[in-house]
C-alpha cells in the first residue's frame, strides 16, 4: 500500500486542497483495521484512499478529520475517539 499513498498523497499535496491523514495507532480487542492503517480523507469529509475500518472508525475519522481541517490543527496529538476507535487526524494541506 505505501506506494498508491504516496502517489495519492503526492497528489493531493500538488492539488493544494487540504485533506487529513488518519493513522490507527492502537487497536484493543477485535478490529477490521490494524495500526499503521492508513486513509486520506478531503475537505468535505470523503476517504479518498486507504481505509481505517468500518463501524464508528469510519465516522469517526471523517467528524475528527474535518473537525481537524477546520481547526487549523497539526499533526503534533493524536485524538482519542472511543476506548475501541483510536487514530491521528492530520492537516496536511494549507
Amino acid at each position: 500500500m505505501h506506494q498508491p499513498f504516496n502517489d495519492k498523497l503526492g497528489a493531493l499535496l500538488a492539488s493544494r486542497r487540504p485533506f487529513a491523514i488518519a493513522t490507527v495507532v492502537r487497536v484493543r480487542g477485535s478490529a477490521s483495521a490494524r495500526p499503521g492503517s492508513k486513509a486520506l480523507v478531503d475537505e468535505h469529509g470523503r476517504n479518498v484512499f486507504g481505509w481505517v475500518g468500518g463501524g464508528c472508525a469510519e465516522s469517526l475519522v471523517r467528524e475528527e478529520a474535518l473537525a481537524a481541517l477546520e481547526d487549523g490543527a497539526r499533526a503534533s496529538s493524536p485524538r482519542t475517539w472511543t476506548t475501541r476507535c483510536w487514530a491521528w487526524a492530520c492537516p496536511a494541506a494549507a
